[in-house]
């Protein structure tokens, strides 16, 4: 587990940094785009990027032994995104319908795990039905009594959001349901399955805290039923309107230093098209260069964390020890932010994980801003 952390931490960081100007790109071309069509495409993108920022940082979670973000979910959008997605990818033999509930109650979750939960199941689905068949897929709301409850394996009386995937495939006989969640324990041949889908769903389960329950026969489907507490928080803030979009700049002069072209200069058109002035470095010493010909000129240092001949932390030490007050945003691209030195970390530093969003970032600029330059309200 520890060697899959590294690799995936150095995986991490270059898909990343393939992804912030892609969503960065997105964000800044829908702004000055107007038909539907092409808004549509650019939202389409912009949602696959971030579903593969999500995933990525769901390697690194996994890999880190930790559990990812938890809120408030409706699981409809959930399950109408994996009937699209079967309806456009499976076999046209598998005939697919999917339903929720109108009233489907909230839960408390992570989208990406639980899109990976359904994946998983209806890839299965899909291997068990080679000669076709019918895939469902159903979420409703289900208040389980005491002695339901005892009629599934670790289950417990409450109110939930159950949701089906049912097929219509080969089954499995009575023998192999106690297994199919072990680890690597697989049914299909050698260069089919690896066995670790249901284990990985079931991990996912029970870290919602919710469990599964399971009706399969040979020659007459399976059923899989996903049970999710019913979120219960009884107060809960309300979006009252739009968010306002961040003020512009007063034409501060930020330095920008990223090793990546393509970020440094996705970022540099963002900072520009809001009005800031900005110039860019390719490496931690060219920063430092360009820092020391102007130093109180700079208003701004956004760096990314890992860069060859200086890294953020050493070029904000040399740039800091010219000028103590100097504002700071780094932005990383492992998927996790990372504590700095006491030493180094002198105050007025942000940090934000790649890829960051448009608005986000420039939120995080006019923050820094703000505070290096004390005014009370934002620029």
């Amino acid at each position: 587990m520890e060697a899959i952390g590294a690799l995936a931490g150095g995986m991490a960081h270059d898909l990343n940094n393939a992804l912030a100007p892609v969503l960065i790109g997105t964000q800044l071309l829908r702004r000055n785009v107007t038909g539907d069509d092409n808004r549509r495409i650019l939202s389409l993108m912009e949602s696959s990027t971030r579903r593969g920022a999500d995933m990525v940082r769901q390697v690194l979670l996994f890999a880190r032994g930790r559990k990812g973000d938890f809120e408030r979910l409706d699981i409809r959008p959930l399950v109408k995104e994996m009937e699209k997605l079967a309806v456009n990818t499976f076999p046209q033999n598998i005939a697919i319908a999917g339903h929720a509930a109108a009233d489907l109650w909230a839960v408390r979750g992570n989208t990406t795990q639980l899109h990976q939960v359904l994946l998983n199941l209806c890839i299965n689905v899909r291997d068990a039905m080679p000669e076709g068949g019918s895939l469902s897929l159903a979420a409703d709301n289900v208040e389980l009594t005491e002695v339901e409850a005892r009629a599934i394996p670790n289950a417990r009386a409450g109110a939930f959001v159950v949701i089906l995937v049912s097929d219509t495939g080969i089954g499995m006989p009575p023998d192999v349901l106690p297994r199919i969640f072990e680890p690597f324990f697989t049914t299909k041949p050698e260069d089919k399955g690896t066995g670790i889908g249901l284990s990985t769903t079931m991990r996912i389960v029970n870290a919602h805290d919710g469990f599964i329950a399971v009706q399969s026969q040979p020659g007459a489907g399976t059923t899989f039923e996903i049970y999710l507490p019913r979120y219960t928080e009884l107060t809960e803030r309300q979006a009252t309107g739009d968010i306002p979009p961040p003020p512009r700049s007063h034409l501060e002069l930020i330095l920008v230093a990223d090793d990546d072209e393509a970020v440094r200069e996705l970022l540099r058109s963002s900072l520009e098209d809001h009005g800031y002035r900005v110039i860019t470095a390719a490496n931690g010493a060219e920063a430092v260069s360009l820092f020391k010909r102007q130093p109180d000129e700079v208003a701004l240092l956004i760096s990314d964390q890992s860069m060859p001949l200086l890294n953020g932390h050493k070029a904000m030490a040399a740039m800091r020890a010219v000028r103590a007050d100097l504002p700071v945003l780094f932005l990383t691209g492992d998927g996790d932010i990372q504590p700095m030195n006491g030493h180094l970390d002198q105050g007025n530093v942000e940090r934000l994980c790649k890829p960051v969003e448009l608005d986000s970032l420039l939120r995080a600029v006019n923050g820094a801003l703000c505070i290096s330059t004390k005014h009370p309200e934002p620029i």
